[in-house]
C-alpha cells in the first residue's frame, strides 16, 4: 500500500516544486515537510487537510485509501448534485426515491 510520504513527494515532484516552496506556502518548516516525505513524522489532521487543498486532491488519496487524486471525480459532479438533491428531501421522499432506485436497478438487470 502506498504511504502518505510517497504520495506527498510524488505530488510535489509532479508539479516541479521544491520542498522549500511547498513548505513556505504551507507555513511550515522545510524540515517538517522533509520529515513528512521521509515518513519520519506525520501531519496533524488540520495540516493533512491543508496539504490536500494545496495539491487539489483528497485526504483519502494522500493516505492511500484511493488511487483517484481528483476531488470532484471522487464521486463525480453528477453524483454530487444527485446526493445534494437527495439530502434536501424529507425522510418519506428519501424512502420513495430509494424504493424507486431499487426498482430501476432490478429492471435494468433484465427483470420485468
Amino acid at each position: 500500500m502506498i504511504t502518505f510520504a510517497e504520495r506527498l513527494k510524488e505530488l510535489r515532484e509532479k508539479r516541479g516544486l521544491l520542498q522549500k516552496a511547498v513548505a513556505s506556502d504551507l507555513n511550515i518548516g522545510n524540515t517538517t515537510l522533509s520529515n513528512y516525505e521521509q515518513n519520519v513524522s506525520s501531519p496533524n489532521p488540520e495540516m493533512l487537510i491543508a496539504i490536500a487543498d494545496y495539491f487539489d486532491t483528497t485526504v483519502d488519496y494522500l493516505l492511500g485509501r484511493t488511487d483517484n487524486p481528483d476531488p470532484i471525480g471522487f464521486a463525480g459532479e453528477r453524483d454530487n448534485r444527485l446526493l445534494q438533491s437527495f439530502n434536501a428531501l424529507s425522510d418519506a421522499d428519501k424512502a420513495l426515491i430509494t424504493e424507486f432506485a431499487a426498482f430501476l436497478s432490478y429492471k435494468s438487470k433484465g427483470h420485468r
